[in-house]
């Protein structure tokens, strides 16, 4: 005779402690995700994107944003494969398994690593034009991880770079290289603008890694518009709001 929910709930909840199970990589217990609330419903299905669709919603995510993501979502798969989700619960994923992944992960890396990775999670449900079903219970799950970072998750503060030290960077340079001169260039428009390093350099040494549409030339940079000598720079490229 099938039980009831009540019943089921009683017996997964009043089990002796020595038959619990434990996750072998989060070291959370096997029946962590296992209450469903309702019977089991197939999901229902999903409209295949268009090619062009496809190809322009990819643009929508910085390629280095995408690599991060694609691992994040492989994780979450090694935790659904771990608890032993069927696929056609993994995409879409209920709220539930949302908040159950997220809740393994707490207290062994930040709370901003975990909701990360659940943004990576949603962003893969957007690429599959699957529904999101993250809700109340998931967002009060991470606010709970961000309260159970653990001390190695956060960084000493690092001291400031100040003028004293723009002043020593130019007295260590030779007058007549061309590159200490865009090195100083670069390191007072950092300072003094407040930005970050990808913003006005790429990301190596190499010349073939420069783009004009995601680094500042000299074409990017205003006349004079004070008596004090102010100039606007333009950046063709930002960190958080991509090509301009």
């Amino acid at each position: 005779m099938p039980e009831t929910l009540a019943q089921h709930l009683d017996n997964l909840f009043n089990q002796p402690r020595h038959q619990e199970k434990h996750h072998k990589r989060y070291r959370v217990p096997l029946k962590h995700y296992h209450v469903p609330c309702k019977p089991m419903t197939l999901p229902t299905t999903r409209e295949k994107l268009p090619t062009h669709v496809a190809h322009i919603l990819e643009k929508a995510w910085a390629p280095a944003t995408r690599r991060r993501y694609d691992i994040s979502v492989k994780d979450f798969l090694r935790f659904c494969e771990d608890q032993r989700i069927p696929s056609l619960r993994q995409l879409p994923a209920d709220e539930m398994l949302l908040a159950s992944y997220a809740a393994s992960l707490a207290g062994s890396i930040s709370g901003a690593s975990i909701q990360n990775r659940i943004a990576a999670v949603r962003a893969w449900h957007i690429r599959h034009n699957a529904s999101w079903n993250g809700g109340t219970l998931l967002d009060y799950v991470l606010r709970g991880a961000h309260k159970t970072s653990p001390p190695s998750s956060k960084s000493a503060r690092r001291p400031p770079v100040t003028f004293e030290m723009l002043e020593q960077l130019y007295q260590s340079m030779g007058p007549f290289s061309t590159l200490d001169h865009a090195v100083y260039a670069a390191a007072t428009t950092m300072f003094y603008g407040q930005l970050r390093v990808g913003e006005v350099c790429a990301a190596q040494e190499k010349y073939s890694t420069f783009n004009n549409q995601l680094h500042p030339t000299l074409a990017d940079l205003r006349a004079p518009h004070t008596p004090a000598g102010s100039r606007i720079l333009h950046l063709p490229c930002t960190k958080t709001k991509g090509t301009q």
